[in-house]
């Protein structure tokens, strides 16, 4: 399976100030859709992806390195392998490319499976996620140094899954929109959970780039074309996640893409506020009521003890 591509020509260039939304989607459906565009930027040759790597000495680092290639090659699915296989190839995860997780990734997309039956399979799949957006972060940020942007495997796969968001979004935006797509640089603000110490990120979707954006280092955007800043309203949990993005184009410059992070993270602040509050004014005005409605009763705040 193919995605469009999200490149733009001079003719269709955004006008700053335009605005895409991507209203209630499955925030699975978008990362597949990132999964595929990174495959699709960084295929390889078959011939590539069946090459394991080794060790110096020229021994294979990759112990089940037949089931590997039975699976890169497509000569098997997963869901076909003996559970005893798969759990014994869970460890060689670590020693394969980004390339090479992504194969899997792909080929995997359409196996939805929570049965305790396929536990193997479901390890082994949850460790491929998480391989991946390692090393899809790790891709994106080529050439810069992680430790110096504190960056350790968990900020990795934070990272790696906004990344695999952005180009999914994208992609949902050039299908919706092809008279109108994007621009090709997408700006994300990184929250303080993130742990890195860069304030924004700037992600090139054309090419898969990265640049962490610090208060303190000097932004330079190069080309004048309009960078596309997010505003995340995403709801709910797990698999029921829901997507609610708002998009809109600015001119290419630090006060403007800090402006735009800055006003839609304070948007967002205000609406969370706002629907936490009517929640605990519905809890209150229900509480009489909660039993009957199947509600958990209203627990009151333990009394200040005056001394």
């Amino acid at each position: 399976m193919d995605v469009p591509a999200v490149t733009s020509t001079a003719s269709s260039v955004p006008a700053v100030g335009q605005r895409w939304k991507l209203p209630d989607i499955s925030e699975q459906s978008v990362s597949k859709l990132g999964v595929l565009r990174a495959r699709d930027v960084l295929k390889a040759p078959l011939e590539s992806l069946l090459q394991m790597p080794r060790r110096p000495n020229g021994t294979s680092l990759v112990q089940q390195a037949a089931f590997f290639k039975r699976l890169l090659s497509e000569e098997m699915e997963l869901k076909q392998a003996a559970s005893g296989d798969v759990s014994g190839a869970q460890h060689d995860l670590r020693h394969l490319s980004c390339e090479q997780l992504l194969a899997l990734r792909v080929h995997s997309l359409d196996f939805l499976t929570r049965s305790a039956s396929h536990s193997a399979h479901i390890n082994f799949l949850d460790s491929v996620n998480g391989r991946l957006l390692e090393k899809v972060a790790a891709r994106f940020l080529e050439g810069q140094d992680l430790e110096d942007h504190k960056m350790n495997p968990d900020l990795l796969r934070a990272l790696g899954a906004k990344l695999l968001l952005v180009l999914g979004a994208a992609v949902v935006v050039a299908r919706e929109h092809p008279e109108s797509p994007a621009p090709a640089r997408w700006a994300i603000a990184l929250d303080a959970v993130d742990g890195t110490d860069a304030r924004a990120a700037l992600v090139h979707t054309e090419d898969l780039r990265l640049d962490l954006l610090r208060p303190d280092d000097p932004w330079t955007f190069g080309e004048a074309a309009p960078v596309a800043v997010v505003s995340d309203r995403t709801s709910g949990e797990g698999l029921a996640r829901r997507l609610h993005w708002e998009v809109i184009a600015v001119e290419p410059s630090t006060a403007s893409v800090l402006g735009e992070l800055a006003r839609r993270n304070e948007g967002a602040a205000r609406r969370q506020k706002l629907s936490s509050e009517l929640a605990d004014l519905i809890r209150i005005r229900t509480a009489p009521r909660a039993s009957e409605l199947g509600l958990d009763p209203v627990v009151a705040a333990p009394a200040a003890v005056v001394g």
